[in-house]
Parts: C-alpha cells; sequence; structure tokens
C-alpha cells in the first residue's frame, strides 16, 4: 500500500469499535493434525481488527487431534464437529460453509499453517469494496523447518477460468470470501455432487466459480505462512516434483478415466449449478464440456487458440489431450 492508503486504512482501524469490526467464519476441515494445529488454531484467535470464529470439522483423526481440540471447547469463538465419517477435505470444507450463515466474510484454513496477524484484515480491505460476489486470494511464503524460505509464485500467475480449470495455482488457505460469494455457493441449486468436488479440492471449485459468476483479486503479497512437511496434501510438494513422478502420477490417472477427464467434467458441473454464468466464460465452458459429444465439437476445441493459450499448455499437448479425450 502506498502511504496514503495506509494512512486511511489505520485512520479507519482506529476509528473501529469490536462491535462494528467485520466478522468473518474461518472454516477448517481437520484430519491427524496433532504436530502443528494447535499453532495455526493460536494464529487465528490472534487476528487483528476482525471479529473471528473458528469452526472446525474433524474428519475422523485417529492422533491426538481431537484432544488438543477438546481444549478448546469452552472458547466461544471455536467450533467444534467430530465427523460421523470421512469424506475428504474438499467436502469436508464445503459442508462447512453450506451450514455456516450471518458473517460479513468466510476464509478457509488449513490445519498446518500459521496466519501473520494481519492476514484477514488486508483481504477485508480489499474486498470491502465488492458487494456482488468476489473472491480474495493470495501468494503464499514457504515455512519450511520453522524458516521462511521467500514467497511460493515469484512470477505473475497464470490466472483465468480457464487456466485454473486446467491447473489451480491459488490455494484455499489463503481465499476469503464475501458474503454474496459465500450465499451464491451456498445455494441448494449451487452445490456441486460430492464426487465431482472429490476430483479436485474445494478451493478449485470455489475460485472457478467466482471467476464465472463474480470477481476474483489475486495478491502477489503474503500473509500466510505455508508450512511445508511431509504430510502435506496438495502443495508445493508438486512444485519441483521429477519427470518420474509426473509420469507415475499420469500412470495412475490412466487407471481412472474419470480423473483424467476432471476439467469437462468441472466445466458440466458449474454450467449445471451456474446456468446464468457470464457469457463469454459460459462459451468456454460449452466448449470444454461437450467436445466428446461429436467431431464437429473437438473441431471447435481443437481450434480454439483463445482457449489453448489461456490453458497455460502447450499447442502440442492441448491438441494430444483433445484427441485422447483427456481434457
Amino acid at each position: 500500500m502506498d502511504s496514503n492508503t495506509s494512512e486511511k486504512t489505520e485512520s479507519y482501524i482506529q476509528g473501529m469499535k469490536i462491535n462494528e469490526m467485520p466478522s468473518v467464519a474461518v472454516l477448517m476441515s481437520s484430519y491427524n493434525g496433532e504436530k502443528y494445529i494447535e499453532e495455526q488454531i493460536e494464529s487465528i484467535l490472534n487476528q487483528k481488527n476482525v471479529r473471528v470464529e473458528l469452526f472446525i470439522r474433524d474428519d475422523g483423526s485417529t492422533d491426538d487431534t481431537i484432544t488438543i481440540l477438546q481444549k478448546y471447547k469452552s472458547d466461544n469463538c471455536i467450533h467444534i464437529t467430530i465427523g460421523e465419517e470421512n469424506i475428504g477435505p474438499a467436502n469436508g470444507f464445503m459442508q462447512l460453509l453450506y451450514h455456516i450463515d450471518g458473517f460479513d466474510y468466510y476464509s478457509f484454513a488449513d490445519q498446518d499453517d500459521i496466519w501473520i496477524e494481519n492476514k484477514l484484515f488486508m483481504a477485508i480491505n480489499i474486498l470491502k469494496e465488492h458487494e456482488t460476489p468476489a473472491l480474495y486470494c493470495s501468494n503464499q511464503i514457504i515455512y519450511k523447518n520453522g524458516k521462511q524460505c521467500g514467497l511460493r509464485y515469484k512470477e505473475k500467475l497464470n490466472l483465468s477460468l480457464v487456466a485454473t480449470l486446467f491447473s489451480n495455482q491459488v490455494s484455499g488457505c489463503t481465499m476469503v470470501l464475501n458474503k454474496a460469494l459465500a450465499s451464491a455457493l451456498r445455494q441448494e441449486g449451487a452445490r456441486p455432487r460430492s464426487k465431482v468436488l472429490a476430483m479436485r479440492m474445494h478451493d478449485t471449485w470455489v475460485i472457478t466459480a467466482a471467476y464465472a459468476i463474480g470477481t476474483v483479486i489475486y495478491d502477489s503479497n503474503s500473509y500466510i505462512l505455508y508450512r511445508v512437511h511431509e504430510g502435506n496434501t496438495v502443495g508445493t510438494k508438486n512444485d519441483d516434483m521429477s519427470l518420474v513422478s509426473r509420469l507415475k502420477l499420469v500412470v495412475i490417472a490412466f487407471k481412472s478415466k474419470q480423473n483424467l477427464n476432471y476439467r469437462s467434467v468441472y466445466a458440466a458441473e458449474l454450467l449445471r449449478c451456474f446456468p446464468e454464468l457470464k457469457d463469454g466464460e459460459k462459451t468456454k465452458l460449452e466448449l470444454l464440456a461437450t467436445y466428446k459429444k461429436s467431431i464437429k465439437a473437438k473441431v471447435s476445441l481443437l481450434r480454439n487458440k483463445k482457449i489453448q493459450i489461456e490453458s497455460g499448455e502447450s499447442g502440442i499437448a492441448y491438441k494430444a489431450k483433445i484427441l485422447m479425450n483427456i481434457i
């Protein structure tokens, strides 16, 4: 921020009373997080200039996670639910979003990161200008072996609806949703099928939906320490993956044709859930969703240079995936 913006923000903060501070529902899906979850909870509770309530759904932990969570059962700002079955993180996060209402903003939290104390406020300071559906997301500071290792992304990201369908580079732990976006995602008809969510993560659904019906604001700065360790479900462990490891993933993916087709499946699901989405995005999604239904549709997608460029794929890779029906 420039000096004038900083002064205005500081003045705004000083003039706020506690009950005037924006309310944020922080949503966390926990699973076997005993090693780091307490440090993360404390960093969430220490957020400045916002009123935070933390909602945790445990997804069947078998370690001491639940014992740690029980330490907070008397804290009125923390609400804990023990899931009756393991439904996976994507569905766990979205179940929380579906059933929690009445807040100004909503944020996703992983169980193993550390939030810098102004993480939420910096997002809200941007989102407060948007009354229509809007999503804030940001860069991350890599945190490994107790040390900060710089920003995860140093170059400009390829960000668009199509780019995200092909490869989502934005993590859910950085996301903050305004009330309008949360409300839109919560509608019964806008909820994706659980098997579709399970093909990717909740963050891919949320950001693609935000592109389809609203606004996405990406902050190249970071206010979160993104912890890298051997237990990460997704994340930077894929950033530096060797060619052999990537080929192994391709082999695994071929065993499940549905997983290979996640882009077209997601495109079709977005069209089903948000029939009134933006016209330009709707045309792209229709091509991606229906390209296997006829030779004409496949040729149209093959010739669509705009989608190919947005996808981030090379021309050869893009055409090969279409011809092999694995978009």
